[in-house]
């Protein structure tokens, strides 16, 4: 399988920033995040990669994984991991934060 090369334009933007995302989830996929903004850039590549590389290594380590972020994307995409988790027996949990621990039911 050939590794493919994704360059998002603005892939720190709302439209942006949910397609490199998605395309992150792709094993053959190395996603380029550019625009006119450097800082924002890098921050969104820092992003993308610390959200699956600590759930990823906790399950390979065969340790549960909670994250406190409040990111949509973050919460959303933390999904793809699920089954690798449950095979092991683990629990990964995004979007941990203050708001559930403040809900009522």
């Amino acid at each position: 399988m050939s590794v493919t090369r994704v360059l998002i334009l603005d892939g720190y933007g709302n439209f942006g920033k949910r397609i490199a995302a998605s395309l992150n989830q792709l094993s053959n996929a190395t996603v380029i995040i550019a625009g006119r903004n450097l800082e924002k850039a890098q921050q969104r590549c820092e992003e993308l990669a610390n959200s699956a590389v600590h759930a990823e290594a906790c399950i390979a380590m065969g340790s549960h994984y909670s994250d406190l972020t409040d990111d949509r994307r973050c919460v959303c995409d933390i999904t793809a991991l699920n089954e690798r988790a449950l095979n092991k027996g683990l629990l990964i949990v995004s979007g941990a934060s203050s708001v559930p621990g403040l809900c009522r039911t």
